[in-house]
């Protein structure tokens, strides 16, 4: 998908009071909250920071729903997901660039749809 437009790519891994109650740990859809600016802080279930994560996350949301684009006025860059450097955003404690998620795996992705089209024919 990155060869025809920008791919973004983010990890979830804040473990806050719910998902250390709930899940012990951050857990497939533990972010939903997060994305819909549904975090009431502070709670029992949520920390001050939880707010913070949630707002850049949903604010990012917002603005790629307008734009195509999560990147815009008050949320933190979002690079592009791409090679050589797989750059992503990880919504933790912080939320910071890092590099590197799942590489290998989208590495063989890659050398298998190539050997896919062109012993098909399919030379996209």
């Amino acid at each position: 998908m990155a060869r025809v437009s920008n791919v973004h790519v983010y990890q979830f891994s804040r473990v806050g009071p719910r998902t250390r109650r709930l899940w012990n740990g951050a857990a497939h859809s533990a972010e939903l909250p997060y994305m819909f600016d549904h975090v009431m802080a502070p709670s029992d279930d949520f920390e001050p920071q939880d707010k913070a994560v949630s707002e850049a996350m949903a604010g990012a949301w917002v603005a790629f729903a307008k734009t195509g684009n999560p990147n815009g006025p008050g949320v933190p860059e979002w690079p592009p997901y791409r090679q050589p450097t797989y750059r992503y955003l990880n919504y933790s404690d912080s939320i910071t660039i890092e590099s590197g998620f799942r590489e290998s795996q989208v590495e063989f992705c890659g050398r298998l749809l190539d050997n896919l089209r062109s012993s098909s024919g399919l030379n996209h």
